[in-house]
């Protein structure tokens, strides 16, 4: 049931959407148990909420020139 997320995440791995280490299947999964933690929280945007907590750490890692260390 799941297969066509993995294929999706995976084009988007090669692609360079997402980062170039990200293991799809494992993506997937975190992706489901997120979404299943924030809909048994009851949260009013479950599908935003994820999104946002998951997208950022998919996204490739670029280096900026103003980029400091704290």
């Amino acid at each position: 049931m799941l297969a066509p997320v993995v294929a999706l995440i995976a084009r988007g791995r090669d692609a360079g959407t997402f980062r170039g280490d990200l293991d799809p299947a494992w993506a997937t999964t975190a992706l489901v148990t997120l979404l299943q933690a924030a809909v048994a929280d009851a949260r009013s945007d479950p599908a935003r909420l994820v999104w946002h907590t998951l997208v950022e750490g998919w996204r490739p890692i670029v280096a900026r020139s103003d980029a400091r260390l704290e």
